[in-house]
């Protein structure tokens, strides 16, 4: 069984691919704006698919209540819902957690904001299995990957968004969202540069300071808020690049009882990468480990319209006609081999009369053998031949291209490579001449460039016939040239 996680970020689709054993097996975006394909290595394997309520559709109560027996637990949550959860008279999903204490830990939301997370992915022809929330989904991530901790506070960073949640025993007890995310935060750096937050004064008024400023102050406000005195662990999760000193910059302020999560348990893939899917990684993980803390949002009143088994149903048929279609299409290749054949006559007979016109030799063959026979002897009569065939490429190859170019590039950086065949002789147009384009893309000053260009020009391979052409975009000088 496989379990696929699914997390909506701004246009994209965060996929998780987890196997029974919490090993994460694929992970990779889907920018489809009308259907999401999962990876064709599981297309035919069983599977199950579980997303999750964004932060703002989820409420978390603490609700104490000194008994375990179920019935007097569901009795009691129905005099308390309306009470507890301000959704007045709007049909509710409220599911309750046990704690260590004793307590309860109530998990809160509407059932139509189930049904929209439902329908929006099934109009990406995609049929649920569970649903769990992002609070959750963090509070796993962490307890499968890392020490268990008792207290704990989680920032989470996305594109647009930063999700805060403090965990007791890796349980949520509170979330909150901040409307700043990695793409407000990066806005102001090249994807070439490092910004080390230290450097960052909290007192200047540019654009930079002003939106870390803001960001720390946000995450500091959320963490006051807990009001707790007992040391809480602290661990960033998501993803924001070419940054440094990340949870020295946003936590020195805030006092001594903090601490940061320590390395993770061994995994197959790189950290930096896992940590960006630690939200669709944790509904895996929910869905797998299926015990008394599992969120499943899916109730009766709210089920999906559509199941897997539909869809296996279709993979069956469709496999059975492409099957069924190889056969026929086999079949039909057996009966038609006496017509390829003569067609690959003709074929030779032309080639012959074209081969003498242009290399002005006369090859006589025995039409009373077999094709392949007649094709070897052609093939060895060309191979004796003395006289230059016209269709040899001419031009410099690539890899000789590179060497040279890298030999000049001087304190500039080569960034792309692009070598384009526009034009070359053939048997219909031999007099056509071989033409190749190459254009390169380069980083570093304009001496560098100038540098650079002066000696490109030198170069014997550069055909200065032909137009030279220099261009500037996205932060990288382009020029292009044609080979002799």
């Amino acid at each position: 069984m496989k379990y696929f996680g699914i997390q909506q970020v701004g246009n994209n689709f965060l996929i998780a691919v987890l196997s029974s054993r919490l090993r994460p097996l694929h992970l990779y975006k889907d920018s489809s704006a009308k259907k999401l394909t999962f990876s064709k290595k599981f297309l035919f394997q069983k599977k199950r698919v579980v997303t999750g309520l964004e932060t703002n559709n989820i409420i978390v109560k603490e609700f104490s209540l000194h008994t375990k027996k179920s019935s007097i637990v569901n009795k009691a949550l129905s005099l308390q819902i309306k009470t507890v959860f301000p959704f007045g008279s709007n049909p509710s999903i409220v599911i309750p957690i046990s704690t260590k204490s004793k307590d309860y830990l109530l998990y809160g939301t509407t059932v139509s904001k189930v049904e929209k997370k439902i329908r929006d992915l099934e109009e990406k022809r995609i049929s649920l299995h569970a649903i769990s929330c992002e609070p959750a989904a963090l509070g796993r991530f962490a307890h499968a990957y890392f020490p268990p901790y008792k207290l704990s506070f989680i920032v989470h960073i996305e594109e647009h968004k930063t999700i805060c949640a403090f965990l007791k025993d890796n349980l949520p007890v509170f979330s909150h969202t901040i409307k700043i995310g990695r793409n407000d935060l990066l806005q102001e750096i090249s994807p070439d540069n490092f910004l080390d937050l230290e450097l960052i004064d909290e007192s200047k008024d540019d654009p930079l300071s002003i939106i870390w400023t803001k960001f720390k102050a946000e995450i500091t406000k959320t963490f006051m808020s807990l009001n707790c005195s007992e040391k809480i662990f602290i661990l960033i999760a998501g993803t924001i690049e070419n940054t440094t000193n990340l949870e020295k910059f946003l936590f020195k302020d805030i006092g001594d009882n903090i601490l940061f999560f320590g390395k993770p348990k061994v995994l197959n893939t790189d950290y930096n990468r896992i940590r960006e899917y630690a939200i669709p990684i944790g509904y895996c993980i929910d869905t797998i480990k299926n015990d008394n803390r599992s969120l499943q949002f899916i109730q009766k009143n709210c089920l999906p319209t559509k199941t897997f088994s539909s869809l296996y149903k279709k993979a069956f048929y469709i496999s059975f006609l492409s099957i069924l279609l190889f056969i026929v299409s086999l079949q039909i290749t057996t009966k038609s081999k006496k017509f390829k054949n003569r067609a690959i006559t003709e074929k030779l007979s032309a080639l012959k009369t074209i081969d003498a016109k242009i290399m002005n030799r006369k090859i006589y063959l025995d039409d009373s053998v077999s094709v392949n026979d007649q094709l070897n002897k052609f093939h060895e009569t060309i191979l004796k031949e003395k006289e230059s065939f016209p269709y040899f490429f001419k031009s410099e190859y690539p890899r000789n291209l590179i060497a040279e170019i890298l030999d000049i590039q001087g304190n500039s950086t080569l960034k792309s490579f692009h070598y384009f065949v526009e034009s070359y002789p053939t048997i219909k147009k031999p007099n056509a001449k071989t033409l190749v384009k190459v254009t390169l893309a380069l980083t570093g000053s304009e001496n560098d460039i100038a540098y650079f260009k002066s000696n490109l020009l030198k170069k014997h391979f550069v055909n200065q016939k032909l137009k030279t052409k220099y261009s500037f975009e996205d932060n990288q000088h382009k020029i292009s040239f044609y080979l002799k």
